[in-house]
């Protein structure tokens, strides 16, 4: 993909004005001396698509000014990070002196003219003769979707966008791009007014290079602090002065004068060397640190469960989203239905068999006869619907990540059904609010309002619709706290937790990770103890589940197992199935899962609870009023005898 250059296409000239359309490529100009007409101009338009196939950027101007896209930037190094929501950067320039504001519209679609799912809409503002980042989060799920941007009602106010290449989470150089030295070296170099305001929208970074502080205030340091608290790798390099940064305020902890240290289940590391000395090798083994003490890639696949019951690659929302649309779908009452069709042979015979014998006149039969059949047709016409009697609702998977007590960043699969056809909305309280409806052939006739974090679709009647959130939520602080801990060399030997008083004591199940192992915890009390010995953290999240939702029971065509499905299960039942997806997810997981994740460090012991899901993460609104499902907490406690 072509990245970091601008396109800009002039057509502000009036018919008989005498200028000529413009074509600027980078440094190249070329200049067509005919008027502009539309011939000339489509010409042009031609010339630079075939100069550029991967079309990073295009101009545009209406009547009251000129409005540019100079540049269109995709997650934090030109890549995407597939099943991700991945920040979408545009540099809007208002040529003009009055300023403009207006709504950005990305849609995704399919052979380039179908669309598939949701639109997502920002809104912008510029003021006269400036520039400006806006940002949207879509959510990429993979290398074969086509995107386009639209700013107006235009024609011309239109422009596809490179489809991103797929690559791992992103570790960039963040500095400011009006520092023109040659720094940066073999680190990818990041502007930091592009960084997202919310936590939410960091899921495509991996880690963070500084050589000096950012100069982020409010919104923008505190992501950067929830996401580095929450996992991530942040190197510090010396300065052209030879001197590592200083930080102040948020950013003080990161003044710790020690080789490496953590910062929640964060790593901050230090290099003694300066941006421009960090080369290709320096940048894989210290930085990025790829290979594993074995030389081997740290990477391990995952597997789930096919539709034929053998073990296929581990997808983040297939698996969530089948089980979803089971606890969610409405069914028919057929114990009613039975019922009426028994009443409505019994009121034809012997009913109106025993009318026409003794009613007086004929009359009185056939008025009999229509009444009982006009009675039933319309007593089935209700109860034969399709979630007849029922009320719109909404079943959800959900993972909390918690950034401090009673604070979350949560990830909710969720799956709406409604009774009757309508436009819907859906919102969450909360700030940093994403939205994606998944979809990678279906077009949905929604829009995802990026800015006020709302999504509104249309629904058919009786129909589901999937949706995938992201959040940043207050909810019901655990006050989990450790009490006793010890350990061997064969682990964890005994662990007790105590529990605040708003924890949900009807929490499914319990589990803790230490190390490379992960531990089952009983209840006792107002305590989690421990239950066994555990077992290896990977072997759990690469080993499929044989015992989930289907039963093989026959061999099918070569020998290949089949799986029966039952047509109605117990919903409490299918969200038991969701807790080893969940728990993979948490950790960043798709295809594959980072081993260094899954042997977390020893000052750290991540708590899993798995409860029903809270008020405080249900959509908010009066349209779907039936809401229910589980949530995965995730909770990281500091060791006892932390080792750094």
């Amino acid at each position: 993909m072509t990245e970091g250059f601008s396109i800009s296409v002039r057509t502000g000239c009036s018919e008989g004005s005498g200028c000529a359309p413009a074509l600027h490529f980078g440094d190249f100009e070329t200049r067509s001396m005919a008027m502009c007409s539309a011939a000339k101009l489509t010409n042009i338009v031609l010339l630079s698509l075939l100069a550029v196939p991967a079309l990073a950027g295009s101009t545009c101007a209406d009547e009251t000014g000129e409005i540019v896209i100079e540049r269109v930037e995709w997650g934090f190094d030109g890549k995407a990070v597939e099943q991700t929501f991945v920040p979408l950067s545009v540099l809007m320039r208002n040529n003009s002196p009055s300023p403009v504001e207006g709504t950005l519209r990305l849609t995704k679609s399919v052979q380039l003219t179908q669309q598939v799912g949701a639109a997502y809409e920002q809104t912008f503002y510029l003021s006269g003769e400036s520039s400006r980042w806006v940002q949207l989060t879509p959510y990429v799920i993979d290398d074969f979707e086509n995107w386009s941007l639209r700013w107006g009602e235009g024609r011309d106010e239109t422009m596809s966008i490179p489809t991103p290449r797929m690559g791992k989470p992103a570790t960039v150089l963040v500095v400011d791009p009006n520092i023109v030295s040659g720094r940066g070296g073999a680190i990818r170099r990041f502007d930091p007014m592009r960084f997202p305001v919310s936590v939410t929208g960091t899921d495509a970074l991996g880690g963070v290079v500084f050589d000096r502080p950012p100069g982020w205030q409010g919104a923008r340091e505190a992501a950067f602090l929830e996401w580095l608290m929450r996992g991530g790798r942040l190197t510090l390099l010396l300065d052209e002065n030879g001197v590592y940064p200083t930080f102040a305020g948020d950013l003080a902890p990161l003044n710790r004068q020690r080789e490496r240290f953590f910062v929640g289940a964060g790593v901050v590391q230090r290099i003694p060397l300066t941006a421009p000395e960090i080369d290709a090798e320096t940048m894989m083994t210290q930085i990025l640190k790829e290979e594993t003490e074995d030389g081997g890639p740290p990477q391990t696949a995952l597997t789930s469960i096919s539709l034929y019951g053998g073990a296929m690659s581990w997808d983040r929302d297939r698996d969530l989203f089948d089980n979803l649309r089971q606890a969610v779908s409405f069914h028919r009452r057929w114990w009613l239905i039975y019922a009426g069709v028994l009443l409505y042979l019994l009121a034809h015979y012997p009913g109106c068999y025993v009318l026409g014998r003794k009613a007086a006149q004929w009359r009185n039969f056939y008025a009999g006869f229509l009444g009982v059949s006009v009675a039933f047709s319309l007593l089935f016409a209700e109860i034969g619907r399709v979630g007849g009697g029922e009320a719109n609702r909404i079943r959800t998977a959900a993972i909390a990540r918690q950034l401090e007590e009673g604070l979350y960043d949560t990830t909710g699969w969720s799956c709406l059904a409604a009774v009757t056809g309508d436009d819907y909305e859906v919102a969450h309280e909360g700030s940093g609010s994403l939205y994606s409806t998944c979809q990678q052939m279906e077009r949905v006739n929604g829009t995802i309002r990026l800015d006020a974090g709302v999504f509104q679709v249309e629904m058919p009647p009786a129909s589901t619709r999937t949706l995938l959130h992201r959040g940043r939520v207050k909810g019901p602080p655990l006050g989990l706290a450790i009490q006793e801990f010890q350990r061997d060399e064969a682990g964890l030997s005994r662990l007790s937790i105590t529990v605040g008083d708003d924890f949900p004591r009807t929490a499914a199940s319990a589990y803790a990770w230490h190390g490379p192992r992960i531990y089952e915890l009983a209840v006792a009390g107002d305590e989690l103890v421990l239950s066994n010995r555990g077992e290896d953290g990977l072997s759990f999240l690469t080993t499929p589940d044989y015992s989930g939702r289907w039963s093989l029971r026959r061999i099918g065509l070569w020998g290949t197992p089949l799986a029966v499905q039952e047509e109605q299960r117990d919903e409490e039942e299918l969200f038991q199935e969701l807790e080893r997806v969940l728990i993979g997810n948490s950790f960043g997981t798709s295809g594959r899962i980072d081993q260094r994740q899954a042997s977390l460090a020893d000052h750290l012991v991540r708590m899993f609870v798995y409860a029903p899901l809270p008020e405080a993460f249900h959509a908010r609104g009066p349209d779907f009023t039936d809401e229910y499902g589980y949530v995965l907490y995730v909770v990281d406690l500091p060791a006892p005898d932390a080792i750094e």
